[in-house]
């Protein structure tokens, strides 16, 4: 029989006043919010791991994603006003595909190839909204406890850089089971 050792759970994380990006089931009872930054190689590593447990819960489960890194970032702005033209999720994977370093020639590169309104998605980074709720979100995880990425929060139980599938579906399912 396999014995899995976990973190105790973690006070109940409050995520309403978090800036979550969110797919899946969304009505779900059971939710696991990634927490990551597109410049941090740990995540960058992750992400494909992630993305496939999202494929095989996601009509089951609630997956958010938040932005945590030292500041808000040009490419996490971008993210946030591609967000705002329903391309998120896509927008989050091709930053995570990209090889290099992520700067405003990369960022609008890539917003054209997803043939995004150049000029709504210009307007929405330079509007500093994004970077006020990220920044306010990036402050609250400090006050939480965050001080890593990638960081998973399922159900409120804080998981720090946990690359191993098996571990992560176990939670999952256990939750799914309640």
């Amino acid at each position: 029989m396999t014995q899995y050792l976990y973190p105790p759970k973690s006070p109940r994380v409050d995520l309403d006043n978090l800036h979550t990006y969110y797919r899946g089931n969304l009505k779900s009872e059971v939710s696991v919010i990634i927490i990551s930054d597109f410049d941090c190689e740990s995540c960058i590593n992750a992400h494909t791991l992630y993305n496939s447990i999202y494929e095989k819960y996601k009509d089951k489960v609630k997956f958010g994603y938040i932005h945590y890194s030292t500041m808000p970032t040009f490419a996490e702005i971008a993210s946030d006003a591609a967000n705002k033209q329903n391309k998120f999720w896509e927008f989050q994977d091709s930053l995570y595909a990209y090889r290099g370093y992520i700067d405003s020639t990369a960022v609008f590169k890539i917003a054209q190839n997803m043939s995004m309104d150049i000029n709504k998605f210009q307007n929405d980074i330079a509007s500093n909204d994004g970077k006020k709720a990220i920044e306010n979100t990036i402050n609250q995880l400090v006050l939480l406890g965050v001080y890593a990425t990638p960081t998973l929060i399922i159900n409120g139980r804080l998981i720090v850089d946990s690359n191993s599938k098996e571990e992560i579906c176990h939670l999952i399912d256990e939750e799914l089971s309640k």
